[in-house]
């Protein structure tokens, strides 16, 4: 509960669920990506620059939208 209080913000790390990892909200899909694959991570929160969380950023989204721009288009 301290997490909860704010009285220690490293125990929210504990939650389940949780990822402090983080990538600027004008990051390309491929610095996404990447750092998605150095972080061991599907996962990061997008922030602006004042370090505001702003939404979520998901491997699976990136890649799906990649893979339908590079398919052909049926006529």
């Amino acid at each position: 509960m301290a997490a909860l209080r704010g009285s220690d913000p490293a125990a929210i790390r504990t939650v389940g669920g949780f990822s402090d990892k983080s990538i600027a909200d004008t990051a390309s899909n491929v610095e996404a990506l990447q750092k998605m694959q150095s972080e061991n991570t599907a996962r990061l929160v997008a922030v602006t620059a004042a370090g505001v969380p702003e939404g979520i950023v998901l491997r699976d989204m990136i890649v799906t939208r990649l893979l339908v721009e590079l398919a052909p288009q049926d006529k």
